[in-house]
């Protein structure tokens, strides 16, 4: 064992003597600073173009009025009562709660007479009583968005509505959660959560499937957890599908994973060069001088390659982490990546979720690397190592896609259909019934066979 640590420790030495290695560190730290860098210009961006395109503008009243007195539609003066109203009363969009009360007492209908020469004639008169229309409209005076709630829910069942439809308002008075007033609140955690729960609750009750409606009642559920214990940010919200919640610095760590698969990129090409090298350049002479036997060099290798990959990783991890609290700050950084599971909530920082994220796409980098290194112990020519690793790499991907697009369901057995676990394990393959037990299996049989090349071509290899 002591033997095999001092040729993991030379190994190293070797490595990191070597500019090659350096500059590798060197990519992967200009790569996280980038990447980060990028994401927070284009979040930046895409909150500009957001509060251009949904900004929080006051509707124009005087327009609406204009508009009203040129159509001179039958109730049209009872139309700009309204608009007068909510003008005066500066009530800026229709995302307010205080909108929807005074369109409530503005109410109106139309009754229809024809006279005797067939004329259709309409008048206009308000739904409401003036007593009630008073009353209602004192509630918006007042800011009483209790009142409001109560009346809604009584409106509701009067009107025979579907009980889901109280579960908001009456949700909001036994937590003293107030209902959006401007288009701001809108993005309050609080009244998206609430939202959430409400649509779900009648999506359930609109003859959802059962398929569904499990998937409906786990968002009931993970969103009434959020509620109770006050939980701004979950981790798991964010993606890299662009429909985040807000703008927090999850949204470029969650995302960072994905240049795993370039740090692979260069393990492979280190993988690709770590024997071959020896070869063509003569070095392997002075290595087999040793009292070693070849396969515990091979090992040594090995792990050296496969260690100073999870080094780049890591390196990668810290530096992304870092310039990530810098450009979005550090208020979120404890929030935790919160899901169902097996119907219950399971809870899990959210740093320590990304980083079980950066070593299970890491398998993908073992395998890749792994045959590269056998291919490596195959061929003198670095170049010819790292090619073919290459190629396999980043082609490997797409024939699996064509293959799995024929229906050519053997292709299931291939490698590259296997490495990205965190897809499997979310029933996320190209192919049916592909489980994350069988993922691993041909895992590690692909592996062993790559060891299996490798330590032949190595042992019994001429110098």
């Amino acid at each position: 064992m002591a033997k095999m640590l001092r040729l993991i420790q030379n190994e190293f030495i070797k490595s990191f003597k070597k500019i090659s290695t350096i500059i590798l560190f060197v990519i992967v730290v200009v790569v996280g600073i980038g990447f980060t860098a990028l994401m927070y210009f284009a979040i930046e961006e895409e909150k500009s173009w957001n509060q251009e395109m949904y900004g929080y503008e006051k509707l124009d009243y005087d327009t609406l009025i204009s508009d009203c007195e040129i159509e001179g539609f039958t109730g049209y003066e009872l139309q700009i009562e309204m608009w007068e109203y909510l003008r005066d009363n500066e009530i800026p969009s229709p995302e307010s709660w205080k909108y929807f009360a005074v369109e409530e007492a503005f109410a109106y209908e139309v009754e229809e007479t024809v006279d005797d020469e067939g004329n259709v004639k309409g008048t206009a008169y308000y739904t409401y009583d003036d007593a009630t229309r008073k009353q209602m409209l004192n509630v918006v005076e007042t800011n009483d968005w209790k009142t409001y709630c109560e009346y809604m829910i009584k409106r509701n069942n009067a009107m025979g509505m579907p009980e889901e439809l109280n579960w908001q308002y009456q949700y909001r008075l036994d937590n003293n959660i107030a209902p959006p007033e401007k288009r701001e609140d809108l993005n309050d955690y609080r009244n998206r959560l609430i939202f959430q729960v409400s649509m779900a609750k009648e999506a359930i009750a609109n003859d959802a499937t059962k398929e569904e409606q499990e998937a409906l009642e786990n968002d009931i559920k993970l969103a009434l957890y959020r509620l109770d214990n006050d939980i701004r940010v979950n981790v798991a919200d964010y993606s890299m599908n662009g429909d985040w919640p807000d703008y927090t610095i999850w949204i470029c760590l969650v995302n960072s994973s994905m240049i795993v698969s370039f740090i692979g990129l260069l393990v492979v090409v280190l993988a690709g060069s770590s024997v071959a090298n020896e070869f063509s350049q003569g070095t392997i002479k002075f290595l087999l001088i040793n009292p070693v036997k070849r396969w515990k060099i091979l090992v040594s290798k090995y792990i050296t390659c496969l260690l100073t990959g999870y080094a780049l990783i890591m390196v990668f991890y810290v530096a992304t982490l870092l310039i990530s609290m810098v450009l979005f700050g550090t208020a979120d950084i404890g929030a935790d990546y919160i899901k169902i599971a097996n119907g219950e909530i399971v809870t899990t920082s959210g740093i320590v979720y990304i980083f079980k994220t950066y070593m299970i796409k890491s398998i993908n980098v073992v395998v890749m690397a792994t045959l590269a290194f056998a291919i490596s112990s195959l061929v003198r020519s670095s170049g010819l190592a790292i090619g073919v690793s290459v190629f396999s790499l980043l082609g490997g991907n797409t024939v699996v896609q064509l293959l799995a697009q024929f229906k050519q369901d053997w292709a299931r057995y291939l490698i590259w259909a296997n490495t990205d676990l965190t897809v499997i394990a979310s029933d996320g393959s190209m192919f049916p019934n592909h489980s994350l037990g069988f993922a691993i299996a041909v895992i590690i049989a692909h592996m062993v066979v790559f060891g299996l090349i490798a330590w032949d071509g190595f042992t019994k290899r001429e110098v």
